[in-house]
């Protein structure tokens, strides 16, 4: 198991127009398991199997921490890689450094990698192995985002912000909240009305908000101006963001407060850093 727990998680104020903005910095936890991908995954690497396999893209942060935590723990593994793309990204260049199993699917079977007989038909092909859903999404998961969060003892009046993916780290924290506390979602992508519903129904002794993108907006797409503006912050700050999660997701949070709010406000960085070089190389 993942039990190297950080006791204490790195905080950074940065004041942005006069706003000043708490950071609380999961990506300085760990160089490659870094972010809140180590809190979903240490709860379901375990030593009741030495061998486990998950489900990502191509670019996918979950796919590469969760190489890494099997290296570091001396587990095989293998990753079912959603489509079957023409080369090798630098995720996967990592994963297969790491001596992983990489497993290209078709769209038609990524849907159905759920599903019990198709798992047992991987399971018949390339050995037994446990599997943890994509983005390490389960109640492991919930409940492991949840401790930490209760380890933060941030204000009880503070507005605290993170990135929604799958909404597994949003639902652990919405679940350890105090009442006076406000947990803001920032979908990274536009997120339709049934998946909001769905996430501010957890339970929650807080206030729950969804900062919703805007409709055009598509996951894991960054123009030139946002990658601008990300770039900008980072010269000023000195703290890296990713373009798929926090390079978009903090200026949304930083918009909506700006002037606004008299309350501590704080952003969880939730890493996936691996994921800027296909960006640099693009912008480069």
């Amino acid at each position: 198991m993942l039990t190297r727990l950080v006791k204490t998680t790195q905080i950074d104020q940065v004041d942005i127009n006069g706003q000043i903005i708490n950071i609380i910095r999961l990506d300085q936890n760990d160089p490659f398991v870094c972010g809140n991908k180590w809190l979903k995954l240490s709860l379901n690497i375990t030593e009741e199997s030495n061998r486990y396999a998950t489900f990502g893209g191509p670019h996918s942060n979950h796919l590469h921490a969760f190489s890494y935590a099997c290296k570091q723990l001396n587990k095989q593994h293998v990753v079912f890689v959603r489509g079957i793309g023409p080369k090798d990204t630098p995720t996967l260049l990592d994963i297969q450094k790491n001596n992983g199993l990489i497993v290209r699917l078709s769209k038609k079977d990524y849907a159905k990698k759920q599903q019990q007989l198709m798992q047992q038909r991987w399971k018949n092909i390339y050995g037994e192995m446990s599997f943890i859903p994509e983005g390490g999404n389960n109640q492991n998961a919930v409940n492991a985002c949840a401790s930490w969060y209760r380890s933060l003892n941030l204000p009880e009046n503070a507005i605290v912000a993170v990135s929604i993916g799958t909404g597994c780290t949003f639902t652990g924290i919405a679940n350890a909240l105090h009442k006076h506390t406000t947990l803001v979602g920032l979908p990274a992508f536009y997120m339709h009305e049934q998946m909001q519903s769905e996430l501010l129904e957890s339970t929650s002794l807080g206030e729950l908000h969804i900062l919703n993108a805007q409709k055009q907006e598509r996951f894991a797409k960054m123009d030139l101006i946002q990658w601008n503006q990300m770039l900008a912050f980072e010269a000023k700050t000195q703290i890296l963001l990713d373009p798929v999660y926090t390079g978009k997701t903090l200026f949304r949070f930083i918009k909506h407060y700006q002037d606004t709010c008299n309350r501590p406000l704080y952003f969880i960085h939730t890493g996936g850093l691996q994921g800027r070089r296909v960006y640099q190389q693009q912008y480069s």
